[in-house]
C-alpha cells in the first residue's frame, strides 16, 4: 500500500504483543505476533466468527473463541491461557477490551510468556490471575477449568514496565548497519508514570518567528549524556537551541573540515502531539514525550546527545559516525528508523491505547573539501527541512537532506504562485468519474474530481496542486466553486433528463474546507440556486478529518446531513480506526479504498478483509462503492461479495462533463 496508508498495519505488525480486533463477533484483522502465537495463516483467522458454526476451524481457533466467551461471560478484563497444543508459547496473558465509542467492537491482546508477559507478572503476579487451561487431560477431550485465584485482573490497560535488562545495541554495532527496523530488544509496554514533567507546548508545528519557544523545565537525570538543562537558546527555524550545543557542532565542524569524518543530525518531531493534548489531556502528552525520551535514550552512546526541543521534538547528534558520508547517512537512516518504529509502538494510558508516530529529518555533519565553510544553524535548518518533507510526505517517515528538498520547496512556492493565479483566472474544471451499477453495469451515479487546466491541457496531477491548495487555505474558495459547479452539473442533466432523483454525485471536501465557519451557508446557497434536491449530492470525507476533533465534526456532519445532503466516507480501510468510527459518525456509504480492491481476486488476506467490510457495512446499512476497479476478475468477486456499486478504469476514467454525459445516454 501507499506508505501514507500503512500506519495501521505498521503498528500492528511490529506491536510486541498480538493484537487481534472482532467487530460484530468476526475477525477483521490480526498482526503477525498473533499469528505466530496462535501458529495459522492470515485467511484462517481473519472472517473467523465467534457465533457462527461453518467450518470446523484449526484446534488452537477452538480453544481461543473459548477463551473469549469465558472473558465476555465472567465479564475478566484478563486470564491466564495455558495450552500445549498448536501455540507459540504454552503460557498466555489474554486481555479483552472493548474499542470506546464503538459497540460490539473488540480488541484482544495476547502477552506471551516468558516473553512480554513477565512485565505483567512482575506487575501481577500469575498467582493472582483467573486462568484458563486448554491442555487436553489424558484419555479425555477439551476440559477447560479456571486455574489459580479467581480474581481479575484490576487494570490490563496499564501495564507499567520494568527497567529493561539489556539495553539497546549502539549505533556502531556492525549488526545494525542495514536493517530499518527495530532491533529485537525488551520492549517497554508503558513507561513509568512521569515525575516533575512539565506541561508539553501546545503547537507542534514551527512557524519561522523571533520569539524563542520556552523550552521545558529541567528535569533531574543523572545520566551525563543526556542534555536536560536549556540556559540560553537560540531560535533557530523556530527551534530553541542551547548555545552551548551550537557551539559544540560548530567546533565539530571546524574539527574536521580537512578529514572525512562525518556525524549527523537527527530531529525528531512527533506528529499530531497538539490533538493529543487537546483530546486526551496535557498529562498523556507529557507521559508521550517521556516515553519518547526515554526511547531515544536508551540508544545512546558516548558520541550521541539529545535535546528535547519545541515541546514535541527532539534534536539528536551523533559524532564520528563513519568515515564516509554514505556510511553515515546509511547508519543514521538505520537509527532513525529504529526511533520511528520503537515510539509508534502502542502506548497504554487510562484512556486506553494510544498511537503517536514521528516524522524525522536527517543532516550531514560533514564539511566537503570543495564547498563552503557549513555552520550549525545550516545544518540544523536542513534537518528541519528534511523532517518537514518527510510530514508532507505523510508522516511516520525519515527523509536526509539534500539540495534537491530546497530545489523541490522553491518549486513548491512558485507553484503556489501559479495556483493563486490559476484561482483568480478560473483555470480549473472539473471531471466526472461514474459509478456503476455491479449487477447490470449502468451508470448510477458518479464523483467529481478537480483539474486544474492551463492552455487547453492538464498541467498537474491532483496529488501535487491539491496539498498546496489545501496547505495555502485557498481549497476552501475553490472548494465551494466545486460545490457550486456539481450543482450546476446536476441542474444541466436534471433538465436534460438523463439523471435521475435517485442517483448521487460525489463531492470531495477537504478537513480545511470541512472547518470553514461559511460552508453550511454556502452549501445551502448552492443547492437553492439551481434548485437541486440536497439528498442527490453525496459529500465524500477521509479519516484526516477525524484527527483533530471528533465530537466537533460529528456534531457539523449531522448538522449538514439533517439538510438531507448524504455522507461518504473515502478510502476507508487506509486508517488505523476505521471500524471503530463507523458506529458515530452519519454515514451513508462507504467506499473501499483502491489499495485493497486491485488485487482482490488473488490476495487471500485483502479477500477476508473486505469480506468483514461488507459484514459490517450491512450491518450499519451503508452502502458500499468499490474504487480503482481495474479488471473484470475484481469486478466478479466484489459481485459476489455483494457490493453494489464500484468505479474505475474497467468502465472508464475520470472524464470532461460531455463524454459524462453521453455514458449516461449509452
Amino acid at each position: 500500500m501507499r506508505e501514507t496508508n500503512h500506519l495501521y498495519k505498521k503498528i500492528l505488525n511490529t506491536a510486541p504483543f498480538g493484537t487481534l480486533f472482532f467487530a460484530y463477533g468476526v475477525c477483521i484483522d490480526a498482526n503477525q505476533k498473533a499469528l505466530s502465537i496462535l501458529g495459522c495463516d492470515r485467511s484462517e483467522l481473519v472472517g473467523l466468527s465467534l457465533n457462527e458454526g461453518g467450518d470446523e476451524p484449526p484446534p488452537v481457533l477452538v480453544q481461543l473463541k473459548k477463551v473469549i466467551s469465558k472473558l465476555e461471560d465472567e465479564q475478566l478484563e484478563g486470564l491466564l491461557w495455558r495450552s500445549h497444543q498448536s501455540l507459540d508459547s504454552t503460557e498466555l496473558v489474554v486481555s479483552l477490551g472493548t474499542v470506546e465509542n464503538a459497540d460490539n467492537v473488540l480488541s484482544l491482546m495476547l502477552y506471551p510468556l516468558p516473553a512480554l508477559a513477565k512485565m505483567v507478572v512482575e506487575e501481577f503476579a500469575t498467582d493472582n490471575l483467573p486462568g484458563l487451561d486448554t491442555t487436553p487431560a489424558k484419555n479425555a477431550g477439551y476440559s477447560p477449568e479456571r486455574v489459580n485465584s479467581p480474581e481479575p485482573i484490576n487494570s490490563p490497560e496499564r501495564i507499567n514496565s520494568p527497567e529493561p535488562t539489556n539495553s539497546p545495541e549502539r549505533i556502531n554495532s556492525p549488526e545494525r548497519t542495514n536493517s530499518p527496523e527495530p532491533i529485537n530488544s525488551p520492549e517497554r509496554v508503558n513507561s513509568p508514570e512521569p515525575t516533575n514533567s512539565p506541561e508539553p507546548i501546545n503547537s507542534p508545528e514551527r512557524i519561522n518567528s523571533p520569539e524563542p519557544i520556552n523550552s521545558p523545565e529541567p528535569i533531574e537525570n543523572p545520566d551525563p549524556l543526556i542534555t536536560r538543562e536549556q540556559p540560553a537558546s537560540i531560535p533557530i527555524a523556530g527551534l530553541p537551541i542551547a548555545q552551548p550545543l551550537l557551539e559544540s557542532i560548530d567546533s565539530y565542524l571546524d574539527m574536521h573540515r580537512d578529514d572525512p569524518t562525518c556525524g549527523a543530525l537527527l530531529l525528531i518531531d512527533l506528529d499530531h502531539f497538539n490533538s493529543i493534548n487537546e483530546s486526551l489531556g496535557k498529562h498523556i502528552g507529557t507521559q508521550i514525550l517521556e516515553r519518547a525520551g526515554e526511547t531515544i535514550e536508551l540508544m545512546l552512546n558516548e558520541n550521541m546527545q539529545v535535546e528535547q526541543v519545541a515541546g514535541d521534538a527532539f534534536l539528536l547528534v551523533i559524532k564520528d559516525l563513519a568515515q564516509s558520508s554514505a556510511k553515515a547517512e546509511e547508519l543514521a537512516l538505520a537509527l532513525a528508523n529504529e526511533i520511528r518504529c520503537t515510539i509508534a509502538r502502542p502506548f497504554f494510558t487510562e484512556n486506553g491505547e494510544v498511537i503517536v508516530t514521528a516524522s524525522v529529518g536527517i543532516s550531514l555533519l560533514y564539511q566537503h573539501p570543495d564547498e563552503p565553510m557549513v555552520t550549525a544553524t545550516e545544518v540544523i535548518q536542513q534537518a528541519e527541512s528534511a523532517m518537514f518533507e518527510a510530514k508532507r510526505r505523510g508522516r511516520d517517515g525519515v527523509i536526509v537532506f539534500d539540495t534537491q528538498i530546497t530545489r523541490q520547496a522553491q518549486q513548491r512556492i512558485s507553484l503556489q504562485s501559479s495556483l493563486r493565479k490559476a484561482v483568480v483566472n478560473q483555470e480549473f474544471d472539473l471531471y466526472l468519474q461514474p459509478q456503476v451499477s455491479t449487477h447490470d453495469g449502468s451508470v448510477v451515479g458518479g464523483e467529481v474530481l478537480l483539474r486544474w487546466i492551463h492552455s487547453g491541457h492538464a498541467m498537474h496531477t491532483p496529488a501535487d496542486f491539491i496539498p498546496i491548495l489545501e496547505a495555502s487555505g485557498m481549497i476552501v474558495d475553490v472548494g465551494l466553486w466545486v460545490i457550486r459547479t456539481s450543482c450546476e452539473y446536476l441542474r444541466n442533466m436534471l433538465d436534460r433528463g438523463i439523471w435521475t432523483t435517485d442517483m448521487q454525485l460525489g463531492v470531495n471536501i477537504s478537513p480545511k474546507q470541512f472547518h470553514d465557519p461559511d460552508l453550511i451557508a454556502s452549501l445551502e446557497h448552492s443547492l437553492k440556486s439551481y434548485d437541486i434536491s440536497p439528498d442527490m449530492l453525496t459529500l465524500e470525507v477521509t479519516e484526516n478529518l477525524l484527527i483533530d476533533d471528533f465530537e466537533s465534526v460529528v456534531d457539523k456532519m449531522k448538522k449538514i446531513r439533517d439538510m438531507g445532503t448524504r455522507f461518504a466516507i473515502d478510502d476507508f480501510g487506509s486508517g488505523y480506526s476505521s471500524m471503530i468510527y463507523l458506529k458515530r459518525l452519519p454515514l451513508d456509504i462507504l467506499k473501499i479504498d483502491r489499495e485493497f480492491i486491485a488485487n482482490l481476486n488473488s490476495d487471500k488476506d485483502t479477500l477476508g478483509l473486505v469480506e468483514a467490510i461488507m459484514m459490517v457495512s450491512r450491518h450499519y446499512g451503508l452502502d458500499v462503492v468499490a474504487e480503482g476497479v481495474e479488471k473484470r476478475e475484481v469486478l466478479e468477486v466484489l459481485r459476489s461479495l455483494g457490493c453494489d456499486k464500484y468505479q474505475g478504469a474497467h468502465f472508464s476514467m475520470p472524464v470532461s462533463l460531455d463524454r459524462f454525459q453521453k455514458l449516461l445516454v449509452a
